[in-house]
């Protein structure tokens, strides 16, 4: 019967495909699998299939001054900034106390208490971390780490190798710090590669890495022009992200949110 035909073609076009979702943390339950979708399209990489092969497992070249740290559990983190979304994997082999207090922060939803991007240089590097949140920020404030080994060769001479490739690449992750196992909740992003950076105070071990053109696009929007003289950090972590002091920094970028969004370990 051709119209009996035809209608069982429309009912099987008709079917929805089966919702995926990528790996999460074991912990983690969303409300429904449909939200968690809807999330997850805000960045572009949203699984480690969409990372190109130099991206997921880099290796010494062009980007990277000597070979980084190899296997191991990685995460694949999306932030969403007020410049853009920003793809970050965390990387365990680099840094694990590191990487593990960031990854412990992002879990515990720290990023969605607006965190102001507060101390950006231009063609250098952008340091945020504080929360917008009083009750948020005690948490970790007080909470110093041990510092990590550096993976990355110290000292002056080695700002730069022979190639013109610099120690520490563009999108390279560490924590700002003031001494030795001085790590809290502060962190570093490079604008530019740098060959100062990590050249020997050991909070500056790279944690993690940016990874995607559309992540890379998101650090240039990053506004840089308070430079040194944002608001101040005392102030927020005294009184958080005041109404104040969005009102004199109008132009301050923001991270909304990060989330993971999965999760492998490589060998």
């Amino acid at each position: 019967d051709p119209d009996a035909r035809l209608l069982q073609k429309q009912k099987s076009h008709s079917r929805k495909k089966p919702l995926t979702v990528s790996l999460v943390p074991p912990d983690y339950v969303p409300a429904d699998a449909e939200n968690l979708s809807q999330r997850q399209t805000d960045c572009p990489y949203v699984s480690f299939g969409d990372l190109s092969e130099s991206e997921r497992h880099p290796r010494v070249g062009k980007r990277h001054m000597v070979q980084p740290p190899q296997g191991g559990k990685v995460a694949l983190v999306c932030c969403q900034t007020t410049a853009g979304p920003w793809n970050i994997v965390a990387r365990r082999t680099w840094a694990p106390k590191g990487a593990n207090r960031f990854l412990e922060m992002v879990q515990d939803e720290y990023f969605s208490s607006t965190v102001p991007m507060m101390r950006c240089m231009k063609g250098f590097l952008c340091q945020f971390g504080l929360a917008g949140k009083v009750s948020v920020n005690k948490k970790y404030h007080h909470s110093r780490l041990k510092d990590d080994p550096n993976w990355l060769p110290e000292g002056p001479k080695h700002r730069e190798n022979e190639k013109g490739v610099k120690r520490f690449a563009k999108g390279y992750l560490a924590y700002a710090g003031s001494g030795k196992d001085s790590r809290t909740n502060q962190f570093i992003v490079a604008l530019a590669d740098s060959g100062p950076l990590a050249g020997g105070s050991p909070w500056e071990v790279p944690w993690g890495e940016t990874v995607g053109r559309h992540s890379f696009a998101t650090l240039s929007k990053i506004y840089t022009g308070y430079g040194d003289n944002g608001p101040s950090q005392g102030l927020i972590n005294r009184e958080g992200l005041t109404q104040e002091t969005k009102d004199k920094f109008p132009a301050m970028d923001y991270i909304t949110s990060c989330e993971i969004t999965d999760e492998e370990t490589q060998y």
